[in-house]
């Protein structure tokens, strides 16, 4: 039998509590998201299932869902489906199962919930765009469950060329581009990976969050409206 996903013990109140009790982003409110959580993922979402295959989201699964939705693997698991319940400003929570979350700004993890180490925050040093373009960027990461905040991590980028991408069937033309990161205080090194289209949208991407967990690889089944 297939290990299971390194989730932690939390029941799904306190988790989601957690989630919203920080507000998500210096936004603010994000609506009636108690409703669209029972709701959504009631009916549509499942945790993450078991390591060792390589098994994607169906396309006709995917677009039996009249929401948007994002596949998402931990290294080798199975990719598993988190649907959009919610967003404010630029940030989208995703939630998949009973008590997984991820929030995305512009395509990049900046918080994940239920997994047994978390990113609590990801925040830009002023002056860097959202397009993937700078050369070399700095970021600050924090770490809740470890009471750690504001861990310098540095990026440089290099641009791996055009390269088209199939997700469920429908190929885009994208570029692919690349971060190798390095946080001297954690003595982390990591390298992310995006595949950006002509418009900035961020297709697919694999990104570390935390050094203690595998890789996470995001693609858009269903883009937010």
């Amino acid at each position: 039998m297939a290990a299971s996903l390194p989730l932690t013990a939390k029941p799904r109140s306190v988790l989601l509590a957690a989630v919203f009790a920080s507000g998500v982003s210096a936004c603010g409110s994000m609506g009636n998201t108690d409703s669209d959580i029972t709701n959504v993922g009631a009916l549509f979402l499942r945790a993450i299932g078991g390591i060792g295959s390589s098994s994607s989201v169906p396309r006709e699964r995917a677009a039996s869902i009249p929401y948007a939705s994002l596949g998402v693997r931990l290294g080798g698991s199975d990719q598993a489906m988190f649907v959009l319940a919610s967003k404010s400003g630029d940030d989208l929570l995703w939630l998949g199962g009973t008590s997984l979350g991820v929030v995305t700004r512009h395509g990049r993890v900046v918080r994940t919930v239920g997994f047994v180490h978390n990113v609590s925050g990801v925040h830009a040093a002023e002056g860097v765009k959202q397009d993937l373009t700078q050369p070399s960027v700095d970021y600050l990461y924090d770490f809740g469950d470890e009471s750690r905040y504001g861990i310098p991590v540095k990026c440089t980028r290099q641009n791996l060329g055009p390269e088209k991408v199939t997700i469920i069937g429908v190929p885009r033309d994208t570029t692919h581009v690349a971060e190798n990161c390095n946080a001297p205080g954690l003595d982390w090194s990591f390298r992310n990976e995006f595949w950006v289209d002509s418009a900035g949208f961020v297709w697919r991407s694999r990104q570390f969050v935390v050094p203690q967990l595998d890789s996470l690889t995001f693609e858009i089944l269903r883009p937010a409206a």
